[in-house]
């Protein structure tokens, strides 16, 4: 139970990751390479690139994959600040996150609250001809 408040306690260092690639994609002056390199570093962060996030684009926050949504913020200039961040405890395989959201874009801030599901679950890492079961944690639906 201790070692799965440490991974909680690291989750939002993901969560916090997950805006600031966005932010990165958004941003205009982020060349095309770089883009590429933020895209797979951002997926890296999820169970899957599919995974339903919510859509802070537009006012009601509706469901949208994570993929469809990198390409809609394309070129949008946003920002991204958490606060307010809590762990609510589910299993022993995944927790939520509650945090609150504030996005800029130009002169237009909204604040939401959010919630991420965080799974928490073994893989098999290979170190040489050693093998060794490691937990990682990665960003699930967001709403």
């Amino acid at each position: 139970m201790s070692s799965i408040k440490a991974y909680q306690e690291s989750t939002l260092l993901k969560i916090e990751d997950y805006y600031n690639h966005l932010a990165l994609l958004s941003n205009t002056s982020t060349s095309d390479a770089l883009k590429t390199e933020i895209k797979a570093a951002l997926f890296s962060l999820f169970k899957s690139n599919y995974i339903q996030v919510f859509d802070f684009t537009v006012k009601e926050k509706t469901p949208i994959s994570l993929i469809e949504l990198v390409e809609k913020i394309k070129n949008k200039n946003y920002s991204f600040f958490i606060s307010n961040s809590t762990n609510t405890y589910l299993s022993n395989h995944y927790w939520t996150t509650a945090y609150d959201l504030e996005i800029r874009q130009e002169d237009n801030n909204r604040m939401l609250k959010c919630s991420q599901k965080v799974y928490f679950r073994p893989i098999t890492k290979r170190f040489g001809m050693t093998e060794k079961e490691v937990w990682t944690i990665k960003l699930g639906e967001a709403e």
